[in-house]
């Protein structure tokens, strides 16, 4: 028995005239899913917790990952570190929108660069934080390995 994740975009799209068009469909599956961490947080307001750190968590069941998924019902900020612990940590932010989600298909990073990112050293993220915002927040995290 193989265990899989499919996720399915569908974009509705106009053209520059305002004529609708076909949509697009984008659809990813993983194949086989080895692992995957599901996990829902209550956030109260303006809150930061550690959703991810296989290099100081014991017992974390993943230690990279295939896709990333975060659902949220109130807008947060999700901060990836990159090389953690070490002189050259990176750290990188990005934001869910409320009622939103996030979808990433890598763990796959640079750090260690100075002014051309693709200088540095390709590496992985290892640590996943969120905030949430001024509003109390309901998240979904499901983190998947192939």
């Amino acid at each position: 028995m193989a265990f899989q994740t499919k996720f399915t975009l569908i974009v509705d799209h106009w053209d520059r005239d305002s004529v609708k068009q076909k949509p697009k469909v984008y659809t990813k599956t993983y194949t086989p899913l080895l692992e995957c961490d599901r996990k829902t947080f209550d956030l109260a307001a303006s809150t930061t917790i550690v959703i991810w750190d296989p290099v100081n968590v014991t017992g974390d069941p993943l230690t990279a990952f295939s896709y990333l998924l975060i659902e949220s019902s109130a807008l947060i900020y999700l901060e990836l570190t990159a090389n953690e612990g070490d002189a050259n940590e990176e750290l990188n932010s990005l934001t869910v929108p409320a009622d939103g989600w996030l979808l990433l298909q890598s763990n796959v990073s640079y750090y260690s660069f100075t002014t051309d990112v693709f200088a540095g050293t390709l590496d992985v993220f290892d640590k996943l934080r969120i905030r949430s915002g001024a509003a109390a927040a309901k998240v979904h995290v499901e983190i998947g390995s192939t």
